[in-house]
């Protein structure tokens, strides 16, 4: 049984290459660049799920967090950028 929630496998497979910003043609073939907001709320998810975590499993977690962080930073900033009053931010 796969008790991994959507969003991680879809992270993952993605690779964290992604999220540093190693682009590679194999991730890019298969997945479409992702929005804003939609790595800003994988990021909050995987946060999320890291916390509920125990263990290696938590340390590893907060290790892929780690390298996401960047990017989640840029998307942060790109959405205030687009929108000043952060409404997109702090909307869920």
């Amino acid at each position: 049984m796969n008790t991994q929630p959507k969003f991680l496998r879809s992270f993952l497979a993605l690779g964290i290459s992604f999220f540093l910003g190693g682009f590679t043609p194999s991730a890019l073939a298969n997945q479409t660049p992702l929005t804003s907001k939609e790595i800003i709320d994988n990021y909050r998810d995987l946060r999320a799920s890291c916390a509920k975590a125990q263990g290696v499993t938590r340390r590893n977690c907060y290790a892929r967090l780690n390298e996401a962080t960047k990017a989640y930073k840029q998307a942060k900033e790109r959405m205030t950028q687009t929108d000043p009053n952060g409404t997109l931010l702090s909307s869920r």
